[in-house]
């Protein structure tokens, strides 16, 4: 067997396939490359940096790769396996380690969910704690915030994670949903964690499902640190101004159809400062009505995709000179 078909078949069995290798290598990389001592090298370079795989060089000059050795928390379903969930977190803390050197963290003086809305408000053009002015926050304060879209076929697809590069922190978003709302809660949970001091240093962690975005993990886990993320997640988003339960009950006399329902969002988002289509959301979650939530939102007014902000925030904020032109050229490609 030849060297490239080792390697390539090995990589398959760590569920790596062709086509996706083919997706991280640089456009010019050509795998016939692999039959070089000097190809396979530079083959095992790019894979440890874009995939966080460990590259083992053999004495009669075959290459082997084992994952990476990086702690991932796991936050799951209790019918899921941590393994489903591996694959995403090595590529999440390859694309993360990418991400963390043009940027430095800044801690926020006051983590007080309170006070950061309406420190964000007082920036936000739409006076609302949006998907837009929630990213620009988090770029602000030295929290990148990305799209980990290319994974390989099969691979469990978490809805977010976050990371600590040293004392780096990375936030990256990998449900594929189009709507900014459902990304704000995502966003918004993810930054909890980050400000609450819940990931160990050097470690990533992944979130497999969310609160008003499918179901919440603090629904049926008894992980304390998930329920917080919850709380402090909405409290960044609705403030205290008004309770949840009477929002909830505005919402419920106006149910009689999609359209109704939509303007009272619209009108409650406006009052309160509170993003409309997550307000949809949270009343399909407590109605457990998603068909008429979601219908609901097709009423709401176009806004910018999730993915255009967070190139616009990333050229915005992102040093461009701390990675090589193919580096960044392969962050393009993961925002696609």
């Amino acid at each position: 067997m030849t060297f490239k078909n080792e390697i390539l078949n090995q990589l398959k069995q760590l569920g790596y396939g062709k086509a996706y290798i083919k997706n991280v290598m640089p456009e010019w990389w050509d795998n016939d490359a692999l039959e070089t001592s000097g190809g396979r090298l530079e083959f095992a370079i790019f894979l440890k940096k874009r995939l966080g795989l460990l590259p083992s060089f053999q004495n009669e000059g075959g290459l082997t790769f084992d994952s990476n050795n990086v702690h991932v928390q796991f936050k799951k379903r209790s019918s899921t396996n941590e393994e489903d969930l591996q694959l995403a977190a090595s590529i999440g803390w390859a694309l993360g380690s990418i991400l963390s050197c043009g940027v430095a963290f800044k801690p926020p003086t006051e983590i007080d969910p309170f006070t950061l809305r309406a420190h964000i408000l007082s920036l936000s053009s739409s006076q609302i704690v949006d998907f837009e002015s929630l990213v620009d926050f988090c770029w602000s304060i030295g929290i990148p915030v990305y799209f980990l879209d290319d994974l390989p076929s099969g691979c469990h697809r978490p809805a977010g994670m976050s990371l600590l590069d040293e004392e780096q922190p990375v936030i990256l978003l990998s449900k594929r949903d189009k709507n900014p709302s459902v990304q704000l809660f995502i966003l918004a949970h993810e930054l909890a964690h980050v400000l609450l001091g819940h990931i160990s240093e050097d470690s990533i962690l992944t979130d497999e499902s969310l609160l008003l975005v499918e179901d919440s993990l603090a629904s049926y886990s008894p992980d304390q640190q998930e329920k917080d993320a919850d709380t402090y997640a909405l409290n960044i988003l609705r403030g205290n101004e008004v309770s949840s339960s009477y929002l909830m009950e505005q919402l419920k006399h106006n149910e009689s159809e999609s359209s109704s329902i939509a303007v009272k969002a619209l009108e409650l988002g406006s009052q309160w400062k509170i993003d409309s289509g997550h307000l949809l959301l949270s009343y399909g979650f407590s109605s457990k009505n998603w068909l008429l939530a979601r219908q609901a939102m097709g009423f709401l007014e176009d806004s910018t995709p999730p993915r255009d902000t967070l190139i616009n925030l990333f050229h915005q904020y992102f040093d461009i000179s701390s990675i090589s032109a193919e580096d960044y050229e392969f962050l393009l490609g993961n925002n696609r």
